[in-house]
């Protein structure tokens, strides 16, 4: 826990914070897990109950490798529940505990069946009564005469008199393709039949079609529509009774099982107490307040209010629950499901919807919680003696220079959800549209004739070096653009170079080179490709991670994780064969990397070989790793070319010294 609060402080310290943290992140959520494990030998466990609940909730979250709507609004309500209850405690307001009591956020006020947003049933039902519909349709039609669409080799000038065709098989298709959302488009196509063949069929050759076309109009209006509309109408009235039974039924089962858990809860039972045991994690015997939570569905999803920083009360013997809390939800693991979560509803929703990241019922809440797991560290720090709550970012900050303090910790969610996320929208729009205009793509053949689209300059991400949780973000984007069928060698060509720029702008150059969790995530998505991966992508990518080695500083660039990782990938593509990493080739990838970590002369590199110091050594370790494998003479000349023969030779002889004095 002590190591936790090192580097937690020296965290605070640093200009730069890294959220997607590796193994050196684990620190603080050992820590909050050892606590609350100890919690029996510590006393005041009761008090940590929505912390253990948050704990369960997130190892189950992480053990399924995927973060769902509900998850978040019960973590969501854990948070609110203790920050709230800790505000409560330090201004000694008794009256506020009502109003965050978690049962509220489930509101016991009966919800009746909307049609509306049973979707699937209203699909099949649809289905249902058109093709019963079509069929009949089918009958009234014995000469066949609107089944097949018609052509002009059929019908001279009919494409010209009629612009918009429509028969029997073109209804069929539209059905089978589930193309109909509503009866009512079913009648707007089949009144376009008729009145299309109407409107041809003139003078008197026309007659006997016209005739036809109203006899059967005039059988669809008063029979089949007739009975498809009764028919839909009652197996929506019966579908509903049944659902509010079924409703009326649970409504009956909850007020119960509440009233049993009052009933509990009054005569102070230890079933609502939280029980730790043994090192095998939190056993729970509480029922009211985790089945409060576990109710809480995407509905009550809202984001917490921000507060400025709260000062602890000295005589408090029990560590601070939204230290507790925040250490939890900067477990890396929660972290890259988080960050996840957020990228898909980008894509996936507000892309499709064209809609703006503020305006998803998710996403402020999910970079909330980004917040508030990036503020763990200062609170470890400050060992739980003060606590804030991070804004989402929905309002501007105060302006006011009273209001300083509580600016600082909304200013930067303000802008991160207005002004860069939608830019980070825009980006992810920009790659796709790479993707489908690419040789291969959907749009490739009209690729030539689309207007030209701007080249990216970066100018509106000047100075977001700050943005932790939007730097995150931009990473875990190009880690899915390199993921296995995402993208093509083409297209990356123009997808690369977008997140390089932006990268390069929200990261300060000597902070690049340190993320080694996103340097390993980026070698593991290329490593998933094995010997299929395209050598244009492999090229691309090797020559970023060259450029980002040379530009940091040499003393932070030769034993930094980026150096490390890059070389780790080389000797991992050098194991998959000649296919993808010839031996000529591993050589001279390996000298580039490390003349551009020690850019711009070779001497440092040779003089940190020489001394081998302890952040040097991991390095080191992989550079011999991969001159054992490529064997001698080759690993002699590469010595040379590096200029660490005589460093190696004043090793061993200074290992055979060492070996004789003994």
């Amino acid at each position: 826990m002590m190591r936790g609060l090192q580097l937690a402080e020296k965290v605070v310290g640093d200009s730069e914070m890294i959220l997607m943290g590796g193994s050196s992140s684990l620190y603080c959520p050992l820590a909050s897990d050892i606590i609350l494990t100890c919690l029996p030998v510590i006393g005041n466990n009761k008090v940590y109950e929505h912390v253990g609940i948050l704990a369960n909730i997130l190892d189950n979250s992480v053990r399924a490798g995927i973060l769902g709507d509900d998850i978040v609004a019960q973590i969501q309500g854990c948070l609110r529940h203790i920050f709230q209850q800790q505000i409560v405690n330090e201004t000694k307001s008794t009256s506020a505990i009502s109003a965050i009591n978690i049962s509220k956020v489930a509101p016991d006020a009966k919800k009746l069946y909307n049609p509306a947003e049973d979707k699937a049933f209203n699909t099949r039902l649809l289905q249902q009564v058109i093709g019963a519909a079509v069929t009949a349709m089918k009958n009234v039609d014995p000469q066949g005469l609107f089944l097949n669409p018609v052509t002009d080799a059929i019908a001279p000038g009919y494409s010209t008199i009629v612009k918009e065709p429509m028969c029997i098989k073109t209804i069929e298709t539209k059905l089978a393709t589930n193309r109909y959302a509503a009866l009512g488009e079913y009648e707007r196509d089949v009144r376009l039949m008729f009145q299309n063949c109407i409107d041809y069929n003139i003078g008197k050759e026309g007659a006997w079609f016209r005739g036809e076309a109203r006899r059967q109009t005039k059988i669809w209006k008063t029979s089949i529509l007739h009975q498809a509309r009764e028919h839909l109408r009652k197996e929506t009235v019966k579908r509903a009774r049944d659902k509010n039974k079924q409703t009326d039924s649970k409504d009956a089962q909850d007020k119960k099982r509440k009233k049993d858990e009052q009933d509990a809860m009054n005569k102070k039972t230890k079933s609502t107490e939280l029980a730790f045991g043994g090192l095998g994690g939190p056993k729970k015997k509480f029922k009211a307040d985790d089945e409060a939570i576990t109710r809480l569905t995407i509905a009550h999803i809202d984001p917490l209010p921000g507060t400025k920083s709260i000062k602890r009360k000295k005589d408090m013997d029990y560590p601070s629950m939204p230290a507790l809390a925040s250490m939890l939800l900067s477990d890396p693991f929660v972290v890259r499901l988080l960050i996840d979560k957020t990228l898909r509803c980008l894509r996936n929703d507000t892309l499709k919807q064209k809609s703006v990241p503020s305006l998803h019922p998710l996403i402020p809440s999910l970079l909330q919680l980004l917040y508030i797991a990036q503020c763990s560290a200062q609170l470890c720090a400050m060992r739980g003696k003060k606590f804030f709550v991070p804004d989402c970012g929905l309002t501007p900050p105060p302006t006011e220079e009273k209001e300083e303090e509580q600016r600082s910790t909304s200013d930067v969610p303000f802008a991160s959800l207005r002004k860069y996320l939608p830019l980070l929208t825009a980006t992810l729009l920009e790659v796709h549209v790479d993707h489908r205009t690419a040789v291969g793509g959907d749009l490739a053949d009209a690729a030539p004739h689309l207007p030209q689209r701007p080249v990216p300059n970066g100018e509106d991400w000047e100075g977001t070096t700050r943005l932790c949780v939007l730097r995150a973000l931009l990473q875990g984007a190009l880690v899915h653009i390199i993921q296995p069928g995402s993208t093509n060698e083409v297209a990356f060509k123009s997808q690369c170079p977008r997140f390089v720029l932006l990268l390069e702008k929200c990261t300060a150059r000597e902070q690049l080179v340190r993320e080694g969790p996103f340097w390993m995530s980026l070698a593991v998505g290329l490593l998933r490709h094995k010997t299929k991966l395209p050598k244009g992508i492999r090229d691309i990518i090797f020559d970023v991670l060259e450029l980002w080695l040379k530009n940091a500083p040499t003393d932070i660039a030769l034993v930094s994780e980026g150096h490390r990782v890059t070389v780790w990938l080389l000797n991992e593509w050098y194991r998959m064969g000649n296919l993808i990493m010839p031996r000529d080739l591993l050589l001279k990838l390996v000298e580039r990397v490390g003349c551009a970590a020690a850019h711009p002369s070779k001497d440092a590199f040779s003089e940190e070989w020489r001394l081998s110091e302890e952040g040097f050594k991991k390095i080191k370790g992989e550079y011999e790793r991969m001159l054992k494998n490529v064997g001698e003479p080759y690993a002699g000349k590469w010595r040379e070319t590096m200029d660490v023969v005589e460093a190696v030779k004043n090793q061993a002889d200074g290992e055979v010294k060492q070996g004789e004095s003994k």
